[in-house]
Protein backbone atom coordinates (compact mmCIF):
# COMPACT_ATOMS: atom_id res chain seq x y z
CA UNK A 1 0.00 0.00 0.00
CA UNK A 2 1.57 3.17 -0.86
CA UNK A 3 1.44 6.50 0.90
CA UNK A 4 -1.47 7.98 -0.88
CA UNK A 5 -3.40 5.00 -0.80
CA UNK A 6 -3.25 4.91 2.84
CA UNK A 7 -4.50 8.64 3.44
CA UNK A 8 -8.03 7.57 1.50
CA UNK A 9 -10.86 7.07 3.58
CA UNK A 10 -14.07 5.49 3.53
CA UNK A 11 -17.23 7.22 3.90
CA UNK A 12 -20.39 5.57 4.78
CA UNK A 13 -23.46 7.13 2.63
CA UNK A 14 -25.85 8.24 4.30
CA UNK A 15 -29.59 6.74 5.05
CA UNK A 16 -31.54 10.03 3.43
CA UNK A 17 -29.40 9.14 0.13
CA UNK A 18 -32.24 7.29 -2.58
CA UNK A 19 -32.27 6.35 -6.07
CA UNK A 20 -35.53 6.49 -7.86
CA UNK A 21 -35.35 4.24 -10.81
CA UNK A 22 -37.47 4.67 -13.95
CA UNK A 23 -40.85 5.15 -13.68
CA UNK A 24 -40.77 5.47 -9.62
CA UNK A 25 -42.05 8.52 -7.60
CA UNK A 26 -45.23 9.61 -6.67
CA UNK A 27 -47.70 10.16 -9.38
CA UNK A 28 -50.31 13.37 -10.09
CA UNK A 29 -52.51 14.21 -13.26
CA UNK A 30 -52.44 17.11 -14.83
CA UNK A 31 -54.58 18.30 -17.52
CA UNK A 32 -55.03 14.46 -18.60
CA UNK A 33 -51.49 13.74 -18.51
CA UNK A 34 -49.54 12.05 -15.98
CA UNK A 35 -46.48 12.88 -13.67
CA UNK A 36 -44.21 11.59 -11.56
CA UNK A 37 -42.27 13.38 -8.76
CA UNK A 38 -38.79 12.64 -9.02
CA UNK A 39 -37.95 15.02 -6.66
CA UNK A 40 -39.96 16.74 -3.84
CA UNK A 41 -39.85 19.56 -1.48
CA UNK A 42 -39.35 17.25 1.23
CA UNK A 43 -36.02 15.79 -0.15
CA UNK A 44 -34.72 19.11 -1.07
CA UNK A 45 -35.06 21.43 2.14
CA UNK A 46 -38.42 22.74 0.43
CA UNK A 47 -36.26 24.59 -1.97
CA UNK A 48 -37.10 22.88 -5.54
CA UNK A 49 -39.03 20.20 -7.02
CA UNK A 50 -38.36 17.61 -10.40
CA UNK A 51 -40.90 15.77 -12.00
CA UNK A 52 -40.88 13.61 -14.82
CA UNK A 53 -43.49 13.51 -18.06
CA UNK A 54 -44.47 11.00 -20.19
CA UNK A 55 -46.68 12.77 -22.94
CA UNK A 56 -48.33 10.28 -25.36
CA UNK A 57 -49.19 11.87 -28.88
CA UNK A 58 -51.43 14.68 -29.57
CA UNK A 59 -51.23 15.50 -25.31
CA UNK A 60 -50.21 18.26 -23.54
CA UNK A 61 -50.56 20.84 -20.77
CA UNK A 62 -52.76 24.44 -21.63
CA UNK A 63 -51.45 27.79 -21.67
CA UNK A 64 -50.37 28.92 -18.16
CA UNK A 65 -48.34 31.23 -16.20
CA UNK A 66 -46.95 30.75 -12.27
CA UNK A 67 -44.82 33.36 -10.52
CA UNK A 68 -41.64 31.08 -10.15
CA UNK A 69 -39.61 29.67 -13.50
CA UNK A 70 -39.75 26.48 -14.98
CA UNK A 71 -36.94 24.63 -16.82
CA UNK A 72 -37.70 21.92 -18.65
CA UNK A 73 -35.23 18.94 -20.06
CA UNK A 74 -36.36 17.21 -22.88
CA UNK A 75 -35.25 13.37 -22.70
CA UNK A 76 -36.45 11.48 -25.36
CA UNK A 77 -39.37 12.13 -28.28
CA UNK A 78 -40.02 15.68 -29.11
CA UNK A 79 -42.07 18.24 -27.24
CA UNK A 80 -43.48 21.31 -28.73
CA UNK A 81 -43.27 24.32 -26.33
CA UNK A 82 -45.76 27.59 -26.54
CA UNK A 83 -44.00 31.00 -26.05
CA UNK A 84 -45.16 34.16 -26.51
CA UNK A 85 -43.32 37.45 -27.07
CA UNK A 86 -43.61 40.95 -25.78
CA UNK A 87 -46.03 41.75 -28.52
CA UNK A 88 -48.13 38.84 -28.00
CA UNK A 89 -47.30 37.13 -30.77
CA UNK A 90 -47.18 32.67 -30.58
CA UNK A 91 -44.01 30.70 -31.29
CA UNK A 92 -43.76 26.88 -30.80
CA UNK A 93 -40.27 25.61 -30.57
CA UNK A 94 -39.85 22.20 -31.48
CA UNK A 95 -37.35 20.49 -28.24
CA UNK A 96 -35.82 17.12 -28.47
CA UNK A 97 -33.58 15.08 -26.94
CA UNK A 98 -30.76 17.19 -24.24
CA UNK A 99 -32.97 20.84 -24.80
CA UNK A 100 -33.30 22.85 -22.39
CA UNK A 101 -36.28 24.79 -22.15
CA UNK A 102 -36.30 27.65 -20.03
CA UNK A 103 -39.98 29.38 -18.94
CA UNK A 104 -39.20 32.47 -16.30
CA UNK A 105 -41.51 33.52 -14.08
CA UNK A 106 -44.61 34.82 -14.75
CA UNK A 107 -44.11 33.75 -18.33
CA UNK A 108 -46.98 32.50 -20.22
CA UNK A 109 -46.12 29.24 -21.51
CA UNK A 110 -47.66 25.78 -23.17
CA UNK A 111 -46.45 22.27 -24.02
CA UNK A 112 -47.98 19.85 -26.25
CA UNK A 113 -46.68 16.51 -28.27
CA UNK A 114 -47.52 17.01 -31.71
CA UNK A 115 -45.47 14.16 -32.91
CA UNK A 116 -46.91 10.53 -33.34
CA UNK A 117 -44.12 8.91 -31.24
CA UNK A 118 -43.99 9.31 -27.17
CA UNK A 119 -42.18 12.44 -25.40
CA UNK A 120 -40.40 12.28 -22.20
CA UNK A 121 -38.86 15.26 -20.20
CA UNK A 122 -37.92 16.81 -16.71
CA UNK A 123 -39.35 19.37 -15.19
CA UNK A 124 -37.49 21.53 -12.25
CA UNK A 125 -39.28 24.20 -10.40
CA UNK A 126 -39.29 26.34 -7.07
CA UNK A 127 -41.03 24.07 -4.20
CA UNK A 128 -44.49 25.69 -4.66
CA UNK A 129 -45.02 24.48 -7.93
CA UNK A 130 -45.11 20.91 -6.44
CA UNK A 131 -47.77 22.69 -3.78
CA UNK A 132 -49.87 23.97 -6.55
CA UNK A 133 -49.79 20.82 -8.61
CA UNK A 134 -51.11 18.91 -5.37
CA UNK A 135 -53.61 21.22 -4.47
CA UNK A 136 -55.48 21.61 -7.64
CA UNK A 137 -58.67 19.98 -7.46
CA UNK A 138 -59.14 20.83 -11.28
CA UNK A 139 -55.99 18.57 -12.28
Amino acid sequence: MNRREENLQTIAASNGVRKLGPKEGRTKEVGGVRLTWKATGEDTGYANSIYEMDLPPGKGVPLHSHPYAEVFYVISGHTDFLRIDDQGQEEWVRCGPGDTLIAPMNALHAFHNRTDKPTRFLSSSGYYHEVTLETRSDC
